[in-house]
């Protein structure tokens, strides 16, 4: 990560994918500090997901969040333990990580605000969740 600092104090913007690259490399390779800064992101990302999640759930249904971006889709050691959090602290929500551009969960959204009928949402949203994803 030394090389990624200009003058030993100045982190460019521009350098940011390749320090989170290395970051995960890092940890992947066993470092306990990179290890303990993945696991600090994931516990960050699911303490942040997990109230909309439940208030999202009813008595009928479970929630369904789709996760994505960079770099979930790039890194599963975080998007795992994002998920594996998320069961955790909400067995009711189910997550996924969808590799594909972020107007998929706009377009889920949307879908779900417009959608009247609940056998409709479900096979859209099966239609779109059919991509590759990680899951939990």
């Amino acid at each position: 990560l030394a090389d990624l600092v200009d003058d030993g104090a100045t982190f460019r913007a521009e350098y940011v994918p390749a320090a989170v690259t290395a970051l995960f490399a890092t940890a992947e390779a066993g470092d306990l500090v990179a290890a303990a800064v993945v696991e600090a992101a994931a516990q960050v990302l699911a303490d942040n997901a997990v109230p909309p999640c439940v208030a999202s759930a009813s008595a009928d249904d479970d929630a369904h969040v789709v996760l994505g971006g960079r770099v979930l889709t790039q890194h599963t050691t975080l998007s795992r333990r994002v998920i594996a959090r998320l069961a955790a602290g909400a067995p009711e929500v189910h997550a996924s990580v969808v590799p594909a551009a972020p107007v998929v969960g706009a377009l889920l959204w949307a879908h779900d605000l417009t959608a009247s009928d609940a056998a409709a949402r479900a096979a859209f949203r099966q239609r779109i969740l059919a991509s590759p994803t990680i899951d939990g």
